[in-house]
């Protein structure tokens, strides 16, 4: 696949866990895409610049699933194109029968949600964003 910048477009992409047609490493390698002679790092930022991936553990195709699954991406993606500030974390939260009982970090690849050790398992809070 070809990540370039589509008329100076920014893009955010939410990749689940659960999709049935692509691995979650396959996705990762097409993600970043060739280097073109650059160490993976430069090519990671390159496209980072204008494209974000955002991995839902636990969610199904489209929503559902056992994992966070509700998440607001439109606000996400006003901000980068409005004010310029690119997302490199979301939170996202599961609700049983209306009442939400988790939230959880979505974290812009390839960093992961990491339990900071201490806190509500079930609260975006304690958790961090780190390279994987």
């Amino acid at each position: 696949m070809n990540y370039t910048p589509a008329l100076g477009r920014e893009a955010v992409l939410c990749y689940t866990s659960l999709e049935g047609g692509i691995k979650d490493e396959t996705f990762r390698r097409v993600f970043v895409g060739p280097s073109g002679g650059r160490d993976r790092a430069a090519a990671l930022a390159d496209v980072q610049s204008f494209y974000r991936l955002f991995m839902a553990p636990g969610m199904a195709h489209c929503g559902g699933g056992s994992g966070p699954n509700n998440f607001d991406m439109q606000s996400v993606l006003e901000r980068w194109i409005e004010q310029g500030t690119a997302p490199d974390r979301i939170v996202a939260t599961r609700a049983i029968n209306g009442v939400v009982d988790r939230a959880r970090p979505l974290c812009a690849y390839p960093q992961i949600a990491v339990y900071r050790g201490s806190g509500d398992t079930n609260n975006a809070a304690s958790f961090e964003c780190r390279a994987r």
